[in-house]
């Protein structure tokens, strides 16, 4: 399951989500990822916080479910990874894609030149990503709810597989 999970103590049989946000520069991020974060260790998940080297966080964690890593590119570590948690970033969208990660995509509709919102409503039609239009604590719990199911996350994944593309895109 990869030297990441070997590397911060997460069990092989564990259920581990990437949560990657974006560094909350364009707007303030700090309630959605505790929302996301509180929901992920209410359902017994591993987190993996996806910090920006850029501009790390300063905030820390209370939960023995919860990691922050600074790894770039962090998606060589996909194998440590059952699904992930985004903005609507153009690389984080196509690399899931690419590799095969159901997500959960939570869009930023602050960015001006960047269509986070059309981008990650084009990656929900896959059948492998769930698009958050509203974001609210009960919006990320639904999310959170479908993704966590075994079976529902076994279906993005073979969804992503039947629609493969070449680059992602």
């Amino acid at each position: 399951r990869g030297m990441l999970r070997t590397k911060l103590g997460i069990p092989e049989e564990a259920t581990t989500a990437l949560v990657s946000l974006g560094a909350g520069e364009i707007n303030d991020i700090e309630n959605i990822r505790k929302f996301v974060i509180d929901g992920l260790v209410e359902r017994g998940i591993y987190v993996i916080i996806a910090d920006s080297m850029l501009k790390p966080m300063t905030k820390s964690f209370n939960s023995e479910l919860v990691r922050v890593v600074q790894s770039f590119p962090i998606m060589r570590s996909r194998n440590c990874l059952d699904f992930a948690v985004i903005a609507g970033g153009y690389n984080s969208i196509h690399e899931c894609i690419l590799l095969r990660l159901p997500s959960i995509i939570i869009p930023n509709y602050e960015t001006s030149r960047d269509d986070q919102p059309g981008r990650a409503k084009k990656a929900a039609e896959t059948g492998g990503a769930i698009s958050i239009e509203r974001v609210t604590k009960e919006s990320i719990g639904d999310a959170l709810n479908k993704i966590c199911e075994g079976d529902r996350r076994a279906e993005m994944a073979q969804n992503l597989v039947i629609r493969k593309t070449e680059d992602g895109a």
